[in-house]
């Protein structure tokens, strides 16, 4: 545990946001591994089928795995501003498809290789 001592101008600046690309990733690997979410259960069979979808089975081959703990930040950029969870949503969906070449080979490539203990799967190179 650890204490964050703030003033009230330094709250007031502050903002919280849901990150949705975030907590889709965190449902994509809870369903991969056989888990259970604690308030709502099983995903399901239509969450675990779509694992087989070619693009589901690319994202979760750059998500980390047991005693892994980098996942490429194009994947879960920071939310934006909007009001609305769906447009939320579609902000950092749309800073995911602005990721440059080379901010992907950097972090894809580069990043993985000293972070994981794995080489990447031949199927997200």
């Amino acid at each position: 545990m650890f204490t964050l001592r703030a003033d009230a101008e330094t709250v007031a600046r502050t903002r919280f946001s849901p990150s949705l690309a975030a907590e889709s990733l965190a449902w994509l690997k809870l369903t991969a591994d056989a888990g259970r979410h604690p308030v709502f259960g099983d995903p399901g069979p239509l969450a675990r089928a779509s694992l087989a979808h070619p693009e589901v089975a690319l994202l979760l081959d750059l998500l980390p795995r047991a005693g892994e703990v980098y996942t490429p930040d194009l994947l879960t950029p920071q939310p934006g501003t909007a009001a609305r969870p769906a447009d939320l949503l579609d902000e950092q969906l749309a800073r995911i498809e602005a990721t440059t070449q080379d901010e992907l080979e950097e972090q894809v490539f580069g990043y993985t290789a000293v972070h994981w203990q794995r080489p990447l799967p031949i199927g997200a190179r």
